[in-house]
């Protein structure tokens, strides 16, 4: 038989101890303001990554012509971004974080490939080199940041 047999209704969480009740009323706020921060970064970074794609289908991808090797090639990193993009598109409520990051890396490929290409014929004089930082997720065109991923 234990020393304080258990009493219904008494402890801590007792409906009689405001301390508690307040105390948990306080922090269900603080986490629905995190929760609320949360999506609000979520939606930026996705209207920045749809920025992003358009930007480099638009300036690089269009009016390149490339051999048949390389338009596969480039043909599948755009399709396989363009399945992602539709895939977070039509579940938009249930996605996450990781989903923006296999999102923002499919980006990252078809611009290194198509920024490349672009380098290799020539159709802008002004790119001489395209290079990814991994470390602070940028990519660089002559040594200037030219698309932030992260």
């Amino acid at each position: 038989m234990s020393r304080f047999p258990k009493v219904p209704g008494t402890g801590a969480k007792a409906i009689r101890n405001p301390v508690y009740w307040s105390r948990m009323q306080i922090q269900n706020q603080r986490y629905k303001m995190q929760s609320q921060a949360a999506v609000e970064k979520f939606n930026e970074r996705w209207d920045r990554l749809g920025d992003i794609r358009n930007k480099i289908l638009k300036n690089f991808i269009d009016g390149l012509t490339v051999n048949e090797a390389e338009y596969k090639k480039l043909n599948s990193l755009v399709e396989s971004m363009n399945y992602l993009n539709d895939s977070i598109n039509q579940n938009i409520n249930d996605s996450n974080n990781s989903h923006l990051s296999k999102y923002a890396t499919a980006i990252k490929r078809v611009a290194m490939l198509s920024i490349k290409l672009c380098i290799k014929y020539r159709i802008y004089s002004d790119i001489n080199a395209i290079e990814y930082n991994a470390k602070e997720k940028v990519v660089y065109v002559n040594n200037e940041e030219f698309y932030y991923f992260g």
